[in-house]
């Protein structure tokens, strides 16, 4: 029997019930449907899905007798970043819309496994992107050559301790400094990170990329190295610190950094930071700071 669908509602995804990072997401559905009398199963021809005005194709199969057990492909691919802002948090999707984005955005998702009677199916997604370009329309700043690859997966039944997120090969080019950074997570109920970052930024262009009003006449550059790997224990976070260990290595490099706060009559400037941090130990080579008509020297170590 075939007949066709078409649904707009509103999707929220529900584990434990804890609500995800899907909430409140407006989904049109557009699809056309081969119901098998014999087997009981629904055929998914090729059809539409609509995530907040982003386009996906899907097709697959749903075994309703055998639990609702679905065989589900979903694609997408623009030449802008609507695609993964459409299924991002809510809270950051208007500071990313405020942005003018494009670039070559693809995103695939396979779902298996029973979804009936309190189970969840098997899902695994990749994600990516290449040429990405970012700009502020507000102060004209940029960021290019933005690229990366993603892949997310979830274990059928595994809830969120089987989750598993991982970003590799990101790099984007501001227009002064570098970004590189690759990241995995597992266990979204005590995160295991492992995270290796490189970052050198001018603050004047940060400060005017994110329209940062909270200081002014921000000047100078950071350095950031780090690699980072641990377990989050989310109920007790104050214990991740206390047992950081021989995989945690940070380098932090401030110099000259200068800025004004708003209502207050002094310039902070002359602010120089030399640190690093490895395991237990971290230890400040320097640092100093002007404000007003007062100077500041300190270094030490805190284990």
């Amino acid at each position: 029997m075939f007949f066709g669908l078409e649904l707009n509602t509103k999707l929220s995804v529900v584990d434990k019930g804890d609500t995800t990072f899907l909430k409140n997401k407006e989904v049109v559905i557009d699809a056309d449907l081969d119901y098998q009398k014999l087997t009981e199963k629904l055929i998914i021809e090729p059809s539409s899905l609509n995530i907040m005005n982003s386009l996906f194709n899907f097709e697959g199969t749903i075994d309703i007798p055998n639990d609702f057990d679905l065989d589900l492909n979903l694609k997408g691919k623009k030449s802008d970043f609507s695609l993964l802002i459409a299924l991002s948090p809510d809270d950051i999707i208007p500071l990313l819309n405020s942005f003018e984005n494009r670039g070559d955005v693809f995103f695939e998702a396979a779902v298996n496994g029973p979804a009936a009677n309190g189970q969840t199916p098997k899902i695994v997604a990749d994600f990516g992107c290449e040429n990405g370009f970012f700009k502020n329309p507000t102060t004209n700043k940029t960021l290019e050559k933005l690229n990366f690859a993603g892949h997310f997966q979830s274990e059928q039944n595994g809830g969120l301790e089987s989750m598993k997120v991982s970003l590799t090969d990101f790099t984007a080019k501001p227009e002064t400094g570098v970004f590189n950074i690759d990241l995995s997570i597992e266990n979204f109920n005590s995160p295991d990170i492992d995270l290796k970052l490189n970052t050198l930024f001018e603050l004047d262009y940060l400060a005017k990329f994110l329209n940062v009003e909270q200081l002014q006449e921000l000047q100078g550059r950071v350095e950031m190295e780090m690699n980072f790997h641990d377990v989050i224990d989310l109920s007790n976070p104050e214990k991740s610190i206390e047992k950081l260990n021989e995989s945690y290595y940070t380098k932090l490099d401030v110099n000259n950094l200068s800025f004004i706060i708003p209502g207050y009559d002094e310039k902070f400037e002359n602010i120089n930071l030399k640190m690093h941090m490895d395991g237990h130990r971290a230890i400040m080579d320097q640092f100093t700071i002007k404000v007003g008509h007062s100077d500041l020297y300190m270094d030490g170590t805190i284990s």
